[in-house]
């Protein structure tokens, strides 16, 4: 390990800002832009794992300058191998994107089950970072069977509490309008399914008004405007 002036710690060909301590709290796979058909089909398969993985992490990773982790796959950029900018870690890979997405759905969240694993191991491995950290996640995001969930606002009305929820999965994303009597789900209903990128569902996790006891409506971030029965 090498010291530049006292200032930037360099770890096997990446620069990291000494003594400016953050948490990872994201971590992701991004291919080139503009990205082809079957590369943002690609990336929507990895959202749900990559959730899981985050997830898994939170808070328990120090590092030193970077809280994201980018994936780089097939970048076609001349770029350091791993390189830090903007608090982002960015390292590339090379991944058959078209092979992949001739599998069965079953392997291909297999496949990248095991790309993540064995991409954070290597990760780790070259930041010195603890690769024990990694140990239990394969488990983790197969016992969450690769979803994750993100909910809006609760909005009550005569004891009665009601959120958008957004269910994560592998190939898609669905979103329900959830109703609770105290702690006790008591009716859930779906109200559209859409791409699992967190921009495009984000949209319609905005507060539910309430119009009556028995009607709802929900105006999301993109204009889309829902009337609701309870």
């Amino acid at each position: 390990m090498n010291y530049n002036n006292g200032q930037n710690r360099i770890n096997r060909g990446v620069i990291l800002i000494r003594n400016k301590k953050t948490t990872l709290k994201e971590v992701a796979f991004t291919c080139q832009r503009p990205v082809s058909s079957v590369e943002r089909v690609f990336e929507e398969r990895s959202r749900s794992t990559m959730s899981g993985t985050s997830a898994f992490l939170k808070k328990s990773i120090k590092t030193e300058g970077f809280w994201k982790i980018s994936i780089n796959v097939n970048s076609k950029n001349e770029v350091q191998h791993l390189k830090v900018a903007g608090g982002v870690l960015r390292y590339n890979i090379e991944f058959n994107i078209p092979k992949f997405l001739s599998l069965s759905m079953d392997n291909q969240k297999i496949k990248m089950l095991n790309l993540v694993d064995q991409t954070l191991n290597k990760i780790f491995s070259d930041l010195y970072l603890d690769t024990e950290k990694l140990n239990g996640l394969k488990y983790f995001i197969r016992e969450r069977q690769f979803e994750s969930r993100f909910s809006g606002p609760i909005s009550k009305h005569a004891g009665i509490s009601a959120f958008v929820l957004c269910e994560q999965r592998f190939d898609q994303a669905e979103i329900f309008i959830i109703f609770k009597n105290g702690t006790k789900e008591i009716k859930r209903s779906s109200l559209l399914i859409t791409s699992p990128e967190e921009f495009i569902f984000n949209v319609y996790l905005n507060k539910i008004q309430w119009i009556s006891d028995k009607k709802l409506e929900l105006l999301a971030s993109n204009g889309e405007f829902f009337s609701i029965n309870f």
